[in-house]
């Protein structure tokens, strides 16, 4: 089966520099047409269903993709992205200020470490292949997670997005995953 996994869209947030992991923000204008564009991407995929983490920005993006389908569309907490704890909201330059690095975690923060959210998203992936052996699933969600994924994946990835920036807003990347185990079709686009 495969995954194709749909970073959200655009949203305050990002815009404004701000930290959000589980907190909120809206899809900006720019943001929904990421995701028009990620749904001309994936328009020909016979997808058996639809899944976004509980945040709006993700469950806007199933929203949009599915737009005018009839495919079962369903939100789990276990797609959320990673906690950041006490820095949700506040400004990214914070990462510089206190010698965060992004993909260390946040546990000092009161959040979650990176495997600990990497543990939860692929749990429930992993729940996903079990109900939908077969086919294609939409994930709509987060950059943090997914690329965490990714370079579970392959380890090289972590350095390429380390060096270059993660996974632009409204890119798909597409994981096959059998029995728990995943390989990379594409990355990103």
């Amino acid at each position: 089966m495969r995954f194709y996994l749909i970073r959200h869209g655009e949203t305050l947030f990002n815009v404004k520099g701000q930290i959000q992991g589980w907190c909120d923000s809206p899809l900006t204008k720019k943001g929904i047409e990421q995701v028009q564009d990620a749904r001309k991407k994936v328009e020909n995929v016979d997808f058996v269903a639809g899944y976004s983490s509980t945040a709006e920005r993700a469950k806007d993006t199933l929203h949009i993709v599915f737009e005018g389908r009839d495919i079962p569309q369903k939100h789990l907490k276990g797609l959320r992205e990673i906690y950041t704890g006490e820095l949700e909201g506040e400004p990214e330059s914070m990462y510089a200020k206190l010698g965060i690095n992004y993909f260390d975690g946040f546990k000092a923060q009161g959040g979650e470490s990176f495997d600990e959210a990497l543990d939860r998203f692929i749990s429930t992936l992993q729940e996903l292949e079990k109900k939908h052996p077969e086919g294609n699933v939409c994930i709509c969600g987060h950059g943090g997670v997914m690329m965490a994924t990714v370079f579970t994946i392959d380890p090289s990835y972590k350095a390429i997005f380390e060096e270059k920036g993660g996974l632009k807003n409204g890119s798909v990347t597409i994981i096959e995953m059998e029995k728990g185990e995943m390989k990379l079709i594409s990355v990103g686009e």
